[in-house]
């Protein structure tokens, strides 16, 4: 065999042009040419050029670029009217190539790993697009004529350069999954409140300060990944998220959970790994939702997800604990301080450390608190007071230290 005949044989040209003609001959729907399938070949160089004898498969439906070299799209890809599902992932694609907008039927395009910085205004020609993979390009920029796709179902977006979002994306109507992780979003367009098919988002690996607050407007959402931003509360509207089953939080900085998020019906999974957390302790939060169920269930959770205490039940008891503390579940702060300190005569605060250290035993809180935790023996009584009442407040703990002031005080009473 000639020396150019072997060059031509390990062409990666002529594989594809073999590959064509069986296309053609055999009226396949689907052409391959991605590298991982031209691997098997003797040559797996990828393409640089598209054969122009691609353009004569116009009965094709789906054709695969992937890990190619191309920067570019010929025009004759146009002439493939019929085609539904494009993939030219891996390649040196900058823009999205204009001859794609020319394909009325696709309804899967997948750009994912290119160089792409925008997605443009003729986005909306592709009326019938139900899948679009964009992941691990350039993009810092999408056209509010994303809107009209509004067959879209799936939308990827991971791992781009976005810091913001057009309020138009509110109109995707039949979108079911986001991902929007690896960004530089901090906020969420408050028109996604209208993405009412949406059941899973990805705004993980982002710089969210704040919990977007319109996620919780979502009524179908079953999956919630928010992991690795610097979030550090979640808002009481979390628990509207009837249908959540994941919800994965690491990597944030959250010191609390509202006891009242464990009640998610569906809830199966809920992922807190490296936050500060103090309530629930670290330690149970690890071990999973049934153990963070169990901790606020210790801890006797009310509807309003306050810890429930022992309140007087005669007249007279319930006079004076209203007359201190006003409703039973509603311990606020300043009462609580200006009662133990009219009466820290009266009250032993090591005592009551000891006393708040064994209750916290009994609901799985297991922080070593002494004395010296709030300021040591030098410090004044009024301020360990306060420092005491801080740490409570806190850890959610008011009700629980108001309870053992008042049986100090009052030990007949309860």
């Amino acid at each position: 065999m000639s020396s150019n005949s072997v060059s031509s044989i390990l062409d990666p040209k002529y594989w594809a042009i073999r590959k064509i003609e069986i296309c053609a001959q055999n009226k396949e729907l689907e052409l391959d040419l991605s590298t991982g399938e031209l691997g098997t070949n003797p040559d797996s160089r990828p393409l640089d050029q598209l054969p122009p004898e691609i353009g004569e498969l116009t009965h094709l439906t789906s054709l695969n670029l992937t890990g190619n070299n191309l920067s570019s799209l010929p025009e004759f890809i146009c002439r493939l009217h019929n085609l539904e599902s494009l993939g030219a992932r891996k390649n040196r694609f900058t823009s999205i190539p204009e001859v794609i907008f020319l394909l009325p039927k696709l309804d899967v395009l997948d750009l994912a790993y290119n160089l792409i910085r925008v997605i443009p205004n003729e986005i909306h020609l592709l009326n019938n697009l139900e899948l679009l993979f964009l992941y691990g390009n350039k993009i810092d920029q999408i056209s509010k004529d994303i809107g009209q796709l509004k067959e879209l179902t799936f939308l990827g977006l991971d791992d781009n350069q976005l810091t913001d979002l057009p309020e138009e994306m509110g109109n995707l109507e039949r979108l079911e999954e986001l991902n929007l992780d690896g960004n530089l979003l901090t906020n969420v367009p408050a028109s996604f409140k209208f993405l009412l098919s949406l059941t899973a988002i990805n705004l993980s690996r982002n710089k969210f300060v704040d919990f977007p607050k319109v996620i919780t407007q979502l009524p179908n959402l079953r999956n919630l990944m928010i992991y690795l931003n610097s979030i550090s509360a979640l808002p009481p509207s979390i628990t509207r998220l009837k249908k959540l089953h994941i919800l994965n939080l690491s990597s944030n900085k959250l010191t609390r959970l509202d006891p009242a998020i464990v009640k998610l019906p569906y809830l199966e999974e809920l992922i807190l790994d490296d936050n500060p957390l103090e309530n629930p302790p670290i330690g149970i939060a690890l071990k999973g939702i049934e153990s963070i169920r169990e901790f606020f269930s210790k801890k006797d959770v009310s509807k309003e997800g306050h810890v429930e205490v022992a309140i007087p039940n005669t007249a007279k008891q319930l006079s004076r604990w209203e007359a201190e503390f006003g409703e039973a579940d509603d311990i606020d702060s300043l009462k609580l301080r200006d009662f133990l300190n009219q009466r820290f005569n009266f009250i032993e605060i090591d005592s009551l450390i000891f006393e708040l250290k064994r209750e916290l035993k009994k609901i799985g809180f297991n922080e070593n608190i002494d004395s010296d935790y709030f300021g040591g023996h030098g410090i004044g009584r009024h301020k360990m007071v306060l420092e005491l009442i801080a740490f409570c407040e806190r850890r959610d703990l008011l009700p629980v230290l108001a309870r053992l002031a008042y049986l100090k005080i009052f030990p007949k009473s309860l």
